[in-house]
């Protein structure tokens, strides 16, 4: 199985990118913060998703 990656807006100034390698396995989340209007920064990473 293929590698599965979602990304959207958890709310309208949180950004999360998922990650999960396959079936029973951990996911990893990096989540963004608005910085400015245009302008993401990394807030933290979800090692258990």
């Amino acid at each position: 199985m293929l590698p599965q990656t979602t990304a959207g807006y958890r709310d309208i100034n949180t950004f999360v990118v998922t990650y999960k390698h396959g079936p029973g396995d951990a996911r990893y989340s990096a989540i963004f913060r608005r910085s400015r209007l245009v302008s993401l920064k990394l807030a933290a990473v979800d090692l258990n998703g």
